[in-house]
């Protein structure tokens, strides 16, 4: 026993020059986990090579587009939930009391329907195998896609937008909850009341004219242009990023704004004293980066 201790101790320890014991170089281990990460990055770039070979060969095949003209009753209907990644859409106000959607040159998978007290717009996703395709490959040979929505003229309880691409008009809308999500389309509202208000904007262009929102409205900006004119909000909290920030309008409430690159200006019909730091009715905390802030009163 001994002998397999004196073994032991000499196969993990080398005797030094000093006389010292000293601990062997561990052995490395293998390149198993390289070879784990060299087979994912290959599996990656193969399944995006399919989405290509499939965008560039088979599209006809499994992309096809519809025109689609359907009407739906809103007697029970309370919430609206539009999500379409690209199209040149125009909101209105109906003629009668039904909900009428008119589309062309839209993907097979995009539907219409009702669930319980919301109508909604979206895009199935399709599998290919067992490969989900993502949904924007649906839009892309959809650059004429062109949407009608025509909603009687109610108050809904919310409204709900997700917007990609493309040319949005809009006007009429009364609703509590009015949420807005926009990419790089170009996007004019008018006449838009609501209780409160959620806008997150990216690289396009968003303008409204005529809101009136009795709390508080939330802006998310990004590199785009967002002008809010001619408007009443019961108080404002903005986060601009690179873009252009622009109010016009009565504040009723406090602003809250933290700009970056881009510029700010705000035009307000209210006096100077309702944000004056004594005794001002409302607070106004304005952070910008290299932007330029302008602030105009009485205007």
């Amino acid at each position: 026993m001994a002998e397999n201790m004196n073994m032991e101790m000499n196969n993990n320890m080398n005797y030094g020059m000093n006389g010292q014991y000293t601990q062997a170089p561990q052995k490395k281990s293998s390149g198993g986990g390289l070879a784990w990460l060299v087979f994912l990055v290959v599996g990656i770039i193969l399944l995006v090579l399919g989405v290509l070979l499939y965008n560039g060969r088979d599209k006809d095949k499994y992309f096809k587009t519809k025109d689609m003209h359907e009407t739906f009753s809103s007697e029970s209907i309370s919430r609206i939930e539009l999500d379409i990644p690209y199209a040149d859409i125009t909101i209105a106000k109906s003629t009668d009391k039904m909900i009428h959607i008119d589309a062309e040159n839209v993907p097979e998978m995009f539907v219409a329907k009702t669930e319980g007290s919301t109508f909604k717009t979206l895009c199935k996703k399709r599998k290919i195998g067992i490969i989900t395709i993502p949904r924007l490959n649906f839009w892309d040979d959809s650059e004429n896609a062109v949407i009608k929505v025509a909603l009687p003229e109610k108050e809904y309880s919310s409204f709900i937008l997700d917007l990609g691409a493309g040319e949005t008009t809009a006007s009429d809308i009364k609703c509590g909850s009015f949420k807005l999500d926009c990419g790089a389309g170009d996007i004019t509202f008018t006449n838009v009341k609501c209780s409160a208000a959620d806008i997150d904007c990216g690289a396009g262009q968003l303008n409204i004219t005529g809101m009136d929102c009795k709390e508080k409205l939330e802006i998310d900006g990004g590199a785009g242009e967002i002008n809010v004119l001619s408007s009443t909000v019961g108080g404002l909290d903005l986060d601009q990023g690179v873009g252009k920030f622009e109010f016009s309008g009565t504040i009723n409430g406090n602003i809250n704004a933290d700009g970056g690159v881009g510029e700010m200006i705000f035009r307000l019909t209210n006096p100077e004293t309702d944000f004056s730091k004594n005794g001002g009715k409302y607070k106004m905390d304005i952070d910008h980066g290299v932007g330029s802030v302008d602030v105009y009163y009485n205007e």
